[in-house]
């Protein structure tokens, strides 16, 4: 079976322990491709809040879970909402710092 559209990923993002600060700090690079499937994986000892813009926090992250974002509608990238190319991905502690793990972010698109 032949399908038009696949999903394809961009390398993993982390980001240690150590370097996470309760002000944000990017994690990874920017967005290489217009994201339509995100996981936001929070593998250290302490929550976590993600933002998308390096100052709002958006997404709070307890220590040991992920959030997941999906868009499906099968339409080209110019017609549907996505993570925009480009884009980086903030994260920081609300106030206790973790002492052990990491945070990941993966990110899919489709070609």
């Amino acid at each position: 079976m032949s399908f038009e559209k696949r999903v394809a990923f961009e390398e993993e993002r982390t980001l240690g322990f150590a370097a996470i600060g309760v002000a944000f700090v990017v994690v990874g690079v920017p967005l290489a491709n217009p994201i339509r499937l995100i996981n936001l994986a929070n593998q250290t000892d302490q929550p976590m809040i993600f933002s998308f813009d390096g100052v709002t926090d958006h997404i709070n992250v307890g220590n040991g879970n992920s959030a997941q974002f999906f868009s499906s509608d099968y339409s080209s990238s110019e017609e549907t909402a996505v993570f925009a190319q480009g884009s980086s991905i903030f994260v920081r502690h609300p106030g206790l710092a973790p002492a052990a793990g990491s945070v990941f972010i993966n990110a899919g698109f489709v070609e």
